[in-house]
């Protein structure tokens, strides 16, 4: 009998971790109960679980402004995959710094303030708002940084790890936003001169 305890014990370290939170709006639930669950939040969680365990994925998530996409996509997710996998790199990326570093920031706070719940802490030594790791692991770390000067605010965030960052490949106006990030927009044509 003791021998089927040690063999049962050992099989379980194989077995893959289970997941605390099925999705970033499960965690956002747990650190505040005042978390509002909508069906379109629902639906970007679908997705970005999807993206999250699809390598090289990308994913736009294009909806009307106050929804609540960019607490989701920019600081719930982040936060929800290095509590999955604590030897992430991460970057999120906005379209101006001060916006970047809030969304660092917001990761920064909700690890720092739910330490104990999410199994993080972050490193004494490198904890910036706009870049951070984690004393979980050194590899996991999270860089704050503008992508473009020119893209709109409803383009506010993009989250995609290190080994996958996309090349910019996409145009981002008011209705899409690649995770690439912006890229240009087109010089606007100029009518042609007429010579007198």
């Amino acid at each position: 009998m003791a021998d089927l305890d040690w063999v049962d014990a050992a099989a379980r370290m194989f077995e893959p971790p289970r997941r605390r939170w099925e999705t970033p709006g499960d965690v956002a639930a747990h650190l505040n109960p005042k978390t509002v669950r909508t069906p379109s939040l629902d639906l970007i969680d679908d997705e970005l679980v999807r993206a999250a365990n699809t390598p090289g994925s990308r994913l736009i998530v294009c909806m009307a402004p106050q929804e609540g996409k960019s607490v989701r996509v920019a600081g719930d997710f982040p936060t929800w995959l290095l509590t999955q996998n604590a030897d992430l790199r991460i970057v999120t990326a906005s379209y101006a710094q001060s916006l970047a570093d809030r969304n660092g920031c917001a990761i920064r706070r909700r690890i720092t303030d739910n330490a104990d719940d999410l199994g993080l802490r972050i490193a004494p030594d490198n904890g910036s708002v706009a870049e951070w790791t984690s004393t979980t692991t050194r590899a996991a770390s999270c860089l704050s940084a503008p992508v473009s000067p020119v893209a709109p605010r409803t383009c506010s965030s993009s989250m995609a790890p290190l080994r996958t960052a996309p090349r910019p490949t996409r145009p981002c106006t008011a209705t899409t936003c690649g995770t690439g990030g912006p890229t240009p927009r087109p010089r606007a044509s100029h009518p042609a001169r007429r010579s007198s």
